[in-house]
């Protein structure tokens, strides 16, 4: 048992430590479309590698003398070594990869509620309710519009 409580307390901080960074990052950053929301999430991804890897890699160093082991006291040393070495390489994977993710998936959806509360949350470019006037065209550059402020004159 003291191997799992070992290996969710490293995961646990891994995970803290790139949402940690994360966070700091979209408080300075003010996105203005989702493909931002997701290089800014890369680049934390990217920058949070190398940590995760070391953190992993001195772990697997430091209890390799426990796996090689057979005198006395290895009978339960082992039992604890064996999950927080695994352990660590899925939770290396879930922090890297998971996290980030699910991150960027509820900024997105923040950032997507946001720009609904504040116009109708089309985007389109023919939408009246943005700041800049649509150009004028014919109907049937509305018809295909998602915009459901529009009113389609004469149809």
């Amino acid at each position: 048992w003291g191997g799992f409580l070992v290996l969710f307390g490293m995961a646990d901080d891994d995970g803290i430590v790139i949402t940690t960074y994360l966070q700091s990052i979209f408080d300075d950053l003010k996105p203005n479309s989702a493909q931002e929301i997701r290089e800014a999430v890369v680049q934390a991804g990217l920058k949070r590698i190398r940590p995760g890897l070391m953190t992993l890699a001195t772990t697997v160093f430091g209890l390799m003398p426990i796996f090689w082991t057979h005198g006395r006291g290895s009978d339960v040393m082992q039992p604890m070594a064996i999950p927080s070495v695994g352990g660590l390489a899925v939770s290396l994977c879930v922090t890297i990869f998971i996290a980030p993710t699910l991150f960027c998936a509820v900024e997105e959806w923040k950032w997507k509620r946001a720009s609904r509360a504040s116009g109708c949350g089309c985007r389109c470019r023919y939408c009246p309710r943005r700041s800049a006037p649509p150009p004028r065209r014919s109907r049937q550059r509305f018809r295909g519009s998602r915009c459901r402020a529009l009113p389609l004159r004469g149809v």
